[in-house]
């Protein structure tokens, strides 16, 4: 989705985020797997975003 961008938006979308990074895929993963693995989870949101929205 970003490979088209140019690098100084990436740079400034990403200073938007309290993490400073977009993440990849594979955070999206773990928490996918957390859901799936925990039988006592019941949440219905997960907000996977390093933190953008806190």
């Amino acid at each position: 989705m970003t490979a088209a961008m140019r690098p100084d938006m990436l740079e400034r979308i990403k200073q938007s985020v309290p993490l400073k990074d977009l993440g990849e895929p594979c955070h999206i993963a773990q928490s996918v797997a957390f859901v799936f693995e925990n039988d006592y989870f019941t949440a219905r949101i997960i907000e996977c975003d390093g933190g953008l929205r806190l």
